[in-house]
């Protein structure tokens, strides 16, 4: 159970590492490309994004229901 636990947290650091460093390559790349608010890029882009995932997986969900 120690080893299982041990895996799944060196795994969730690993994770977290890599999404910091894509974080500031994504910002670095809005930087050169002149935007002002890299940060409100990024997160307008993540809405935007999971209301779209969310959109089609109501769509999905709704096919499946539908007898």
């Amino acid at each position: 159970m120690t080893a299982l636990a041990g895996a799944v947290g060196v795994a969730s650091s690993g994770i977290l590492a890599l999404t910091l460093v894509v974080d500031e390559r994504m910002e670095t790349w809005l930087l050169r490309r002149g935007a002002a608010r890299p940060r409100l890029v990024m997160a307008v882009i993540t809405a935007v994004t999971s209301l779209v995932l969310d959109l089609i997986m109501d769509s999905k969900d709704a096919e499946h229901a539908s007898p």
